[in-house]
């Protein structure tokens, strides 16, 4: 949600400009994976707001220098720094709050001071907003969370535009970068089950699937150096098949579900590390009222097999940056 909100803010803050002229968690754990009442309010929020985000196809709005490649490079290569406050677990808002807080922490880079002064802003615009957000999106109205969604928009523009300096639209074009090829990253993982990174350096070689692939979660790999040679061999060579697939992959929206973002969500343990609680609470936490797994040895299969394609996600990756080295 922070990632489609600073997009749009980024487009009114330009137009309004215009008119005026990936380090490691620190302890204690981030309430995201941590146990207890607020863990379980965390994985509640975290798997409705990603149900929705992976869905909603985020539209880049304005222009961007650089190449979401390089974006998804530098969410890789960025440290993340999780700073766990002092909260009531028991408060479902105070959760939210927290749990926006620690993803930003994904998508910022703590070694930049604008970006972090970002952070606090929205802090306090989105405070007010988290509880009818989740509700509407509980209920499915997705119209009402893209109204409110709407109205966080009209609330930061005019706070960025009297904010405005050059390093600060800088910090705000890189998180609407880096956010957008965030979401790149989860979808990759959600729906192919592999590093992004992988598929990047697959597609330079020549690979047509991979750069199939990449157009598919997301229409600006068409014009990223990595898809560059694969498409300009193909119109050379008036390669109809390949551009028919091509075609296909231009107007295919990717197609997510609730299942793949609970896997996500057990990759985001393995990727931080962190030890996961009991299977009988972590089947709780994600799936209280039963709706998802028929029983406990279901889901334990489920969260065996998601560890298992996480591990082969990572040995890929390293193989894949091995051999390019």
């Amino acid at each position: 949600m922070a990632v489609h909100v600073l997009a749009e803010a980024s487009r009114d803050l330009r137009i309004s400009m215009a008119d005026q002229e990936k380090a490691k968690p620190t302890t204690p754990v981030p309430i995201l994976v941590a146990s207890g009442f607020g863990g379980d309010h965390a994985a509640e929020f975290y798997l409705t707001l990603m149900d929705w985000l992976l869905r909603d196809e985020m539209s880049l709005l304005g222009d961007l220098a650089g190449e979401i490649s390089v974006w998804l490079r530098e969410c890789f290569a960025k440290p993340v720094q999780f700073e766990r406050h002092n909260i009531p677990e028991q408060n479902k808002g105070a959760v939210q709050r927290e749990v926006m807080r620690e993803i930003f922490a994904i998508t910022a880079d703590p070694r930049k001071k604008e970006e972090m002064q970002i952070g606090s802003l929205l802090e306090g615009v989105y405070s007010d907003n988290l509880n009818r957000t989740l509700e509407a999106l509980q209920r499915g109205d997705h119209s009402a969370a893209d109204k409110i969604r709407a109205e966080l928009v009209e609330k930061l523009s005019p706070i960025f535009a009297k904010q405005a300096t050059t390093e600060s639209i800088s910090a705000l074009g890189s998180l609407v970068a880096r956010g957008r090829a965030s979401r790149v990253g989860a979808l990759c993982m959600a729906l192919y089950k592999q590093n992004p990174l992988s598929l990047i350096e697959q597609a330079r070689e020549g690979n047509r699937e991979a750069v199939l692939k990449l157009i598919k979660l997301d229409k600006l790999f068409l014009t990223d150096s990595c898809t560059a040679q694969v498409l300009r061999r193909a119109e050379l060579q008036n390669d109809r098949i390949f551009l028919g697939q091509l075609a296909r992959a231009v107007t295919y929206k990717p197609k997510t579900n609730w299942r793949q973002g609970c896997r996500l969500y057990i990759y985001m343990f393995c990727m931080l590390g962190v030890e996961m609680p009991s299977l009988t609470a972590l089947w709780h936490r994600v799936d209280p009222d039963v709706e998802h797994f028929a029983s406990l040895d279901a889901f334990e299969k489920f969260v065996e097999r998601s560890r298992k394609e996480f591990d082969r996600i990572q040995i890929k990756a390293i193989a894949d940056s091995s051999e390019k080295a």
